[in-house]
């Protein structure tokens, strides 16, 4: 039996697909693509994978006082709340 959410949804390959995934849907999106327009998604697309797989039991990468800075940190002004919601509902 899996012992860490990281495990139980299937490890890194899993949660790469997720992230990709997450990310395919937020370029689709009209209302929020425009700010990913000078990003590297693909640097992006490795850190958001590492990152979710260290909090939920994967492969540390982060130490914890770097996870705490991070997931303390406030989100970006320009990116709302409704904008998040609408992004996050499939098309």
């Amino acid at each position: 039996m899996a012992d860490t959410i990281f495990e139980r949804y299937g490890g890194f390959s899993a949660v790469r697909r997720i992230v990709s995934d997450f990310y395919d849907r937020v370029l689709d999106s009209p209302v929020i693509a425009h700010h990913f327009e000078k990003v590297d998604m693909k640097r992006l697309l490795d850190h958001q994978a590492r990152f979710i797989a260290a909090v939920t039991g994967g492969p540390a990468s982060y130490s914890d006082e770097h996870l705490r800075r991070i997931t303390s940190a406030s989100a970006s002004p320009r990116l709302s709340s409704a904008r998040c919601s609408r992004s996050s509902r499939r098309h």
